[in-house]
């Protein structure tokens, strides 16, 4: 009885060599909450200082860090409206925009924010 009771304690008792640093445990963490590449429906809720809501509905597809595109689904106000994220750089692409654009440099995506310095 005496000897299993002992082994039985030491595999209760977590072993030094197995145990995780602090550092570690954040690693673990941070790629949890934060993974390379997902695909995702998010709900959007936008309170206006006088109290109103506005409530937006986008899917959201991620690959690797640094490319990233949302579609606005809902409300119909804001139906199509994208915007994409490649690098340092983010587009948006505004349809009622697109279909008044004469303009073939300019056809569906315009330069929204870019981070990239311009010299």
């Amino acid at each position: 009885m005496r000897p299993t009771l002992i082994l039985f304690l030491l595999l209760l008792v977590p072993h030094a060599a197995l145990a995780l640093n602090g550092a570690e445990i954040l690693r673990q963490v941070d790629r949890k909450l934060n993974p390379e590449s997902y695909e995702m429906y998010r709900k959007l809720i936008n309170i206006e200082p006088d109290g109103r809501k506005k409530e937006f509905v986008l899917f959201t597809v991620k690959k690797g860090r640094d490319q990233m595109i949302a579609l606005f689904l809902d409300p119909p106000s804001e139906k199509g409206r994208a915007t994409l994220r490649l690098g340092d750089n983010l587009w948006l692409y505004i349809p009622a925009w697109a279909s008044r654009s004469a303009s073939p440099a300019c056809n569906r995506w315009w330069a929204a924010c870019s981070t990239t310095p311009t010299s």
